[in-house]
């Protein structure tokens, strides 16, 4: 696994680029109203939520182990989570949300509501656990 080195400060402007991915996300639609967005808002938003949950992966790992994924394949950094004393249904959340990038980044599908209620509810897990950390 490739991974670059980070120090406390790179946590905490991972932490800060989750917050502002959230906050982008959230401006098109949350968790309770997600069944008005249309599909290519969902994609965004979800795209977002997505970035927001790497960042926040990169901010726990930086914090914990100075190290974070330098890998084209995201799903590098489970490995790196759970190093770094994740619980494991977190990390397994995070993997589904990694799943859905694709979809939300390249594909001409939509994600549906579920999978766009699902990577903001991780996302904001993610940032509560990267807070406390960071």
């Amino acid at each position: 696994m490739k991974t670059s080195n980070c120090s406390r400060d790179d946590a905490r402007e991972r932490l800060k680029q989750c917050q502002a991915d959230l906050v982008t996300a959230e401006a098109i639609g949350d968790e309770q109203h997600l069944a008005d967005v249309s599909g290519p808002y969902r994609s965004t938003l979800t795209h977002n939520a997505v970035q927001a949950c790497i960042a926040a992966s990169d901010a726990i790992c930086c914090a914990r182990l100075g190290l974070r994924s330098n890998e084209r394949d995201h799903k590098q950094a489970t490995e790196l989570l759970r190093q770094a004393g994740v619980d494991k249904q977190l990390i397994n959340r995070f993997a589904a949300v990694l799943d859905i990038k694709g979809k939300a980044e390249y594909q001409s599908r939509n994600p549906s509501v579920g999978e766009a209620k699902m990577t903001l509810r991780v996302a904001h897990q993610l940032l509560t656990l990267a807070r406390t950390i960071v």
